[in-house]
């Protein structure tokens, strides 16, 4: 019995410390850029809804879809802006091979989309790998310029 108390008193006190370091980053959190961003989620997905509205009978698929995905990246943002980016440090190298890898998967899985093949089909979702190489490759920039920042104006580092 006392085994157990102390278990759930270590996971009370691991809990506690975890959602006060939580809370805190929420403090520091910019909430005027994150209401900059909501109005613009609100207004595009006004114009997704619109378009939906034009047809008769009214079409609200895209709507619910995209507001599926909007709340979902608005959960990303939330929990992204509380991880310490520099941790993704020792990840740079291994993000830009994955996202070369992805680029050349889409090339020979890909589906075309639109007279563009780009596109991976994974159940009901469609992604495109090149917006998660766009990240992948800010990273790794991030990283290879913080090393080389004094001499960022050698040729070889332009090219690079």
């Amino acid at each position: 019995m006392l085994a157990s108390s102390r278990k759930w008193r270590f996971l009370f006190v691991v809990y506690s410390e975890t959602m006060n370091r939580y809370f805190s980053h929420l403090h520091r959190f910019d909430w005027l850029l994150f209401g900059a961003v909501l109005v613009m989620l609100t207004l595009g997905m006004m114009a997704i809804a619109s378009v939906g509205l034009s047809h008769d009978p009214a079409d609200w698929s895209n709507f619910w879809k995209q507001l599926i995905i909007a709340v979902i990246g608005m959960g990303f943002v939330v929990f992204g802006s509380a991880m310490d980016y520099r941790s993704l440090q020792g990840w740079s190298r291994l993000l830009y091979i994955a996202g070369i890898v992805l680029l050349v998967l889409v090339l020979f899985f890909g589906r075309t989309v639109r007279g563009t093949k780009g596109w991976f089909f994974v159940g009901g979702l469609t992604l495109q790998p090149v917006e998660f190489v766009k990240i992948f490759l800010l990273v790794f920039l991030a990283k290879y310029f913080s090393r080389w920042a004094r001499d960022v104006d050698q040729l070889k580092h332009i090219i690079l």
